[in-house]
């Protein structure tokens, strides 16, 4: 993100006079901006005296300052930590469901359930062939098992042993202590989850991942 000099606020007006909004106008539109994403406390702060989250919604408010109809943003979770990422994606959401100048908006990210929570199409893309592109709705419903993700403290011998009981079809390893299990259709969270409850095994996190593009990357990395 490139550094800018001056105040936050005489940035956000220039950037709205170099597009012809002057005057009048160019006030009312950046002091619209600044309040929608929270900005005012920031408004005359320096790049030295605000925050990476808060330095992220002053790049998305100098881009909204001109009102453009297409956003596109390169990875801009990245360097935010988890809470300043839940609200800017709110604010994208916002963004994209305003009735006065509705946004189609094109992100790239890595973080798949944070996007999933506010997505309406995904575009999953593997060195430069298209592997899926539609509706994230429809993403999932032609499947034909389940996938859940978790954590607990049993080796993948143990887990196996546990899961006799249900039509698992797969567990895999993704990291330590942690698995995807593959199940069929008939077997859902529910029912995963209570053969953990049965056994008093402890699970330190649980996901349904059966619609979710985790699935996707996870297949396809």
């Amino acid at each position: 993100m490139p550094k800018w000099t001056g105040t936050l606020v005489d940035n956000l007006h220039f950037a709205a006079a170099i597009h012809g909004i002057r005057g009048e106008e160019n006030e009312d539109e950046v002091d619209f901006i600044i309040w929608r994403l929270g900005l005012d406390k920031y408004r005359n702060a320096t790049w030295n005296e605000i925050s990476g989250g808060f330095k992220m919604r002053f790049a998305l408010a100098k881009a909204l300052v001109c009102n453009p109809r297409f956003l596109i943003l390169d990875e801009p979770l990245a360097n935010l930590d988890v809470n300043t990422q839940l609200l800017f994606l709110q604010d994208l959401r916002y963004l994209a469901d305003s009735l006065a100048h509705p946004k189609t908006i094109l992100l790239s990210s890595q973080h798949l359930y944070e996007v999933e929570n506010i997505t309406d199409n995904i575009i999953f893309i593997k060195e430069g062939s298209v592997i899926y592109n539609g509706n994230l709705e429809d993403f999932g419903k032609d499947r034909e098992e389940n996938a859940f993700e978790l954590g607990c403290n049993l080796s993948k011998n143990e887990l196996m042993d546990l899961l006799e009981e249900i039509s698992y079809t797969q567990i895999e390893i993704v990291g330590h202590n942690q698995y995807i299990i593959s199940a069929s259709k008939n077997v859902g969270s529910n029912e995963m989850i209570k053969v953990f409850i049965d056994n008093d095994i402890t699970l330190k996190y649980f996901r349904d991942i059966s619609k979710s593009t985790r699935r996707l990357f996870n297949r396809e990395k």
